[in-house]
């Protein structure tokens, strides 16, 4: 009689212990800062605050997506992103609106895109 409870809680330690191990892959903070980069880069304004407020959240998602396990596609992506803001950022003061335009569909799309991938993970 002694073999039952040992046996479950045996299982009930080999379980939870498998659960602990599992990475989680969504990434809550990874998926509304891209979002947020998205929205940013929908508004008809290009002034430079605004520019650096993007630089500022492609830096961080750099570092954070560079140390998340099995999330090597993404940072990879956000690599290419924080490029290209940074492009945007670096470009002569002040930009024309055509310039900031094309440059913002960019962002716009590679976040987009970027965000739906983090989603889908």
């Amino acid at each position: 009689m002694k073999i039952i409870p040992t046996i479950l809680f045996a299982l009930t330690l080999l379980l939870c212990g498998c659960s602990v191990l599992l990475v989680p892959t969504w990434q809550e903070r990874e998926y509304n800062e891209l979002v947020q980069i998205a929205a940013m880069s929908t508004t008809s304004t290009c002034s430079q605050e605004e520019n650096l407020e993007l630089l500022n959240l492609s830096t961080h998602l750099v570092l954070y997506t560079e140390f998340l396990p099995h999330n090597e596609q993404i940072h990879k992506g956000m690599v290419l992103l924080h490029g290209t803001i940074q492009s945007l950022v670096e470009l002569p003061q002040p930009i024309s609106p055509t310039m900031c335009t094309f440059k913002r569909r960019i962002i716009r799309a590679m976040s987009r895109s970027l965000a739906s991938a983090s989603a889908e993970k």
